[in-house]
């Protein structure tokens, strides 16, 4: 399994190397990143991660909790818990991804409804990530969870908060890029 994560993880490796040369050739001055997709499992994490340094920035997405409807809130089984219970897990494992010498972005992240602790995410974000960890951007997730297709959802008062609890705070999603 070794041999296959590392021939992929080396064949992923040369196209981002050769993208990135391609996108300065052309010009292009702005920060690069990879992509945020993670494949293969815990077992190929590290190989992702390797890969991923071959352009200017890591970018990952985590979500976190929620119901059957995943970022939709529908009949189902339910995972009401917090980020808080347990080390390491939900977005407090998000700093096992960054690397010493790349700015880390997240540029997806929420705590998805429905969950009583949906308040909690922002806050960590802002002192968690960005103040102990050094992050350099987060940006939520933005979905509009009030309009499932053509028509309202029934109760828009979830909806609402669902959309309120995930804007960050002016000014605080960015640092030093």
């Amino acid at each position: 399994m070794g041999d296959f994560i590392r021939f992929l993880a080396e064949l992923q490796l040369d196209y981002y190397e050769r993208r990135q040369q391609r996108l300065r050739e052309l010009g292009y001055k702005a920060v690069t990143v990879t992509t945020a997709w993670k494949a293969g499992g815990p077992a190929a994490s590290a190989g992702n991660l390797w890969t991923d340094d071959a352009m200017d920035a890591i970018d990952r997405h985590n979500y976190f909790g929620g119901g059957a409807g995943g970022h939709n809130i529908t009949t189902g089984s339910v995972s009401n818990d917090t980020h808080m219970n347990k080390a390491g897990r939900g977005i407090l494992s998000s700093g096992f991804w960054q690397v010493e010498d790349r700015p880390f972005i997240m540029t997806e992240w929420t705590q998805k409804p429905p969950n009583q602790w949906k308040a909690e995410i922002s806050p960590l974000l802002a002192f968690y990530g960005m103040g102990l960890q050094g992050w350099d951007a987060i940006l939520p997730l933005r979905r509009f969870p009030c309009v499932y297709g053509q028509r309202l959802a029934r109760d828009e008062v979830l909806c609402y908060l669902h959309s309120a609890l995930h804007r960050p705070v002016p000014g605080f999603g960015l640092r030093h890029l």
